[in-house]
C-alpha cells in the first residue's frame, strides 16, 4: 500500500519527544490507512513511537521500503506461523520486499529458507543463501 512507509530527516520535534532531534535520519511508518495521514508529502507530522534511527548502511530509498515489508514478514512468519529453528520455510517472491525480509527473518530464527522467483530474482535469492 502506498504512503505507509517513510524515510527522511527530522526537521523539528515536539516538546515531549526525547529520542530524536532535528537532523536525525529516521525511517518508519506514519499512517496512510483509515483516517491517518500518509507519507506522500514533503513534510509529515509523525508519532515518534513509529520511527527509528535509519541505519547508516541503508540509503534513504532502502529504508523507506523496509518498515511495512518487515512488519508483514514478521506477522506472517513469527506471529502467525511461529517459525523456529529446524523448520523449512518456503517464501514466494523471495526477491520482493516482503520476501526478501522473509528469507532473512526465517534464517535468523534458525529455519532453512527456500524461495521462488524468476531467473533474475534467483540471483538475489541465492545471494541471501536461500535454496
Amino acid at each position: 500500500m502506498l504512503s505507509l512507509d517513510l524515510a527522511g530527516v527530522v526537521a523539528a520535534v515536539g516538546a515531549e519527544v526525547t529520542d530524536f532531534e532535528p537532523g536525525d535520519e529516521v525511517y518508519g511508518l506514519c499512517g496512510g490507512v483509515g483516517n491517518l495521514q500518509g507519507s506522500l508529502a514533503e513534510y509529515a507530522a509523525v508519532d515518534a513511537r513509529l520511527l527509528a534511527r535509519k541505519p547508516n548502511a541503508l540509503s534513504m530509498r532502502e529504508a523507506a521500503v523496509l518498515p511495512l515489508a518487515a512488519v508483514t514478514s514478521w506477522e506472517g512468519l513469527v506471529d502467525r506461523a511461529g517459525v523456529r529453528a529446524g523448520q523449512k520455510v518456503l517464501v514466494h517472491g523471495g526477491a520482493g520486499a516482503v520476501g526478501y525480509v522473509g528469507v532473512q527473518l526465517a534464517q535468523a530464527r534458525g529455519a532453512e529458507a527456500y524461495a521462488t522467483g524468476g531467473p533474475t530474482s534467483m540471483r538475489v535469492i541465492e545471494s541471501l543463501g536461500a535454496g
